[in-house]
């Protein structure tokens, strides 16, 4: 249930007078409330969240760079920083081989940051934790796409990212400088 207050007069603090307020609110429906801009909040604001998740299966058993997911984001000030959070699992899939696969954070062609996951021979099937977090500095306004790639690098193994098992996906947030 909502409550009500119904006064005429407030007395102010000191007590010598009263604050009249006859139809002071009347009409009043929503506040008038500023707008505000980007050039108003302070350095570490987020300005803008972008983010995407895979359903399909991307498998990797070459030694050659795979996309596994890409993003676009365009910054709105080349000052401004990009978080780049990647999750997700990789399954190596290979019956009893070995295998080593880099994992790539790529801004358009350019290496960000890279880690890596390794099975053994003893291994059936090995989930591994692909997760990654950067904070890069484009110096653009323009789009600029951000993508998670794997590779093999050593071994036979196949791995694979989506899929019953496996998820996978990418966050980028501006953050303001």
């Amino acid at each position: 249930m909502a409550s009500k207050i119904k006064v005429d007069q407030i007395q102010t603090a000191d007590g010598t007078g009263t604050i009249a307020l006859q139809n002071q609110l009347s009409g009043m429906t929503t506040a008038s409330l500023p707008t505000v801009t980007t050039d108003k909040l302070g350095a570490g604001a987020i300005i803008q969240v972008r983010e995407s998740s895979a359903t399909s299966t991307v498998t990797v058993n070459s030694g050659t760079e795979t996309d596994v997911i890409t993003l676009n984001i365009t910054p709105s000030s080349s000052s401004n920083a990009i978080l780049i959070m990647t999750y997700g699992h990789s399954g190596h899939l290979g019956g009893g081989g070995t295998g080593r696969f880099e994992h790539r954070i790529r801004r358009d062609s350019t290496f960000v940051i890279k880690t890596y996951t390794e099975r053994n021979s003893s291994d059936k099937f090995k989930a591994s934790a692909d997760s990654m977090t950067v904070l890069d500095f484009p110096n653009t306004t323009s789009q600029i796409t951000y993508k998670l790639t794997s590779q093999r690098t050593m071994g036979s193994d196949t791995s694979s990212y989506g899929g019953s098992s496996t998820y996978y996906g990418i966050t980028l947030m501006e953050v303001k400088q």
